[in-house]
């Protein structure tokens, strides 16, 4: 995510403008972006050569930070196991101030005795809900991003469970649901958005297991990890290099799964491969310009340069808007630019679901309950409820997808 910059730079500044109306606020646009089915109308500009430059430099700069996780022993993770020999042996500083102490599996014990073992998160629970423009235009800046991470996300994981490529309803939905959950956060206070992740989408391919039911039962689990302080702080006595290596495991999926949207695209033109590396290298250049020339930028406004500087500095904005920009004004069919590859019939009922292409049809992007209320002339005017009704196309599955629901 793009970092905050305040005038003092303190940590409660910035835990303030993020726990509140900053979050909030940019929540609201994110799912006023999906409810409202922009998204659906955006994907006719944006396919796989805007959302690969995209969310590609957002792995790229994430390296940054898992090496301060990995540090230590990033050549020999292998689980927490093997910190606890260590420690035992007395490998490990006892020093707090030594970079190696975190490393120790006792090193946070004291977070479990600490922690109440029940907690329920409420709306001001840390203080009265604040706004500050510049962690608002930092979350508009993720917001942007995250609906980029997320298409890229739909199409992926569709793909891995073989089934058709998500109609814009239902990337409408999933878009506003996103939204809807983030300002859930910010109103109790959570400090961070709600999103897809493209390192699942690697775990779905691993494991073959991509039934709804599992997220379901995940979910719930998270509830009791938060709702029980106890079982929580566990996990937070996890030493920096076993989070350091699942970071590496999972963002090496997530970069993988990004690059996989490339099979779309005709990679033997010059025409995609010329915007696929422009936009790559300005993603690049731009924001480390910003870091080496940081005073460079003075418009005589505090606010103002720390709104530009984030812009700016953000990869994601940078290398995405160029390639968006110019894989829609340098000429190019849809076939070529691969955005004919992610668009879905008019009438996903059957249409696009003959045969044995896909383990499902198009009914698998039915929300809940939707047969009771199909029939209804209200959903017309919802572009994040399926129109028309959609039909059981069910499929015959392989033996190789029988895992997946």
């Amino acid at each position: 995510m793009t970092e905050l910059v305040f005038p003092e730079g303190t940590d409660e500044i910035i835990l303030q403008a993020v726990q509140g109306g900053s979050l909030l606020a940019a929540g609201a646009i994110h799912f006023l972006i999906g409810a409202t089915g922009l998204v659906g109308f955006l994907l006719k500009f944006i396919g796989p050569i805007t959302i690969v430059p995209t969310i590609l430099l957002f792995g790229i700069y994430m390296t940054k930070s898992i090496t301060k996780f990995a540090r230590i022993l990033i050549a020999l993770v292998i689980g927490w196991l093997l910190c606890g020999i260590l420690t035992a042996a007395g490998v490990f500083s006892t020093d707090r101030a030594s970079k190696d102490y975190y490393s120790r599996t006792d090193a946070r014990t004291d977070v479990i005795s600490r922690a109440s073992w029940f907690y329920f998160p409420y709306p001001g629970q840390f203080g009265k809900i604040s706004f500050n423009l510049s962690a608002f235009v930092g979350f508009c800046v993720a917001t942007i991003v995250s609906i980029l991470d997320s298409i890229s996300d739909y199409y992926a994981c569709a793909a891995t469970c073989n089934v058709p490529p998500p109609p814009a309803q239902g990337v409408n939905r999933g878009i506003a649901i996103e939204g809807l959950c983030s300002a859930l956060s910010g109103v109790i206070g959570c400090g961070h958005a709600t999103t897809t992740y493209g390192g699942n989408v690697g775990v779905i391919g691993l494991t073959r297991v991509g039934s709804r039911q599992v997220f379901i039962a995940v979910a719930l689990i998270y509830i009791v990890f938060g709702v029980i302080g106890k079982v929580s702080a566990v996990f937070i006595t996890i030493p920096y290099p076993v989070l350091g290596g699942v970071l590496i495991v999972m963002f090496g999926a997530f970069n993988g799964v990004v690059l996989s949207n490339l099979k779309y695209v005709d990679l033997s033109s010059t025409r995609n491969l010329a915007i696929i590396g422009t936009s790559l290298l300005v993603g690049l250049m731009i924001p480390h310009w910003v870091e080496a020339y940081n005073n460079a930028i003075s418009t005589g406004n505090r606010e103002a340069d720390d709104v530009i500087k984030m812009l700016l500095g953000n990869p994601n904005l940078a290398g995405g808007v160029l390639a968006c920009f110019l894989d829609n004004t340098v000429p190019g069919t849809r076939e070529e630019r691969g955005i004919a590859a992610w668009e879905t019939p008019d009438d996903t009922s059957a249409s696009a679901t003959t045969g044995s292409d896909y383990s499902e049809g198009y009914e698998v992007y039915n929300p809940i309950f939707y047969d009771r209320y199909k029939n209804s002339k209200i959903l017309r005017f919802l572009p994040f409820m399926p129109n028309p009704p959609v039909k059981n196309t069910l499929h015959q599955r392989s033996s190789s997808q029988e895992l997946i629901s």
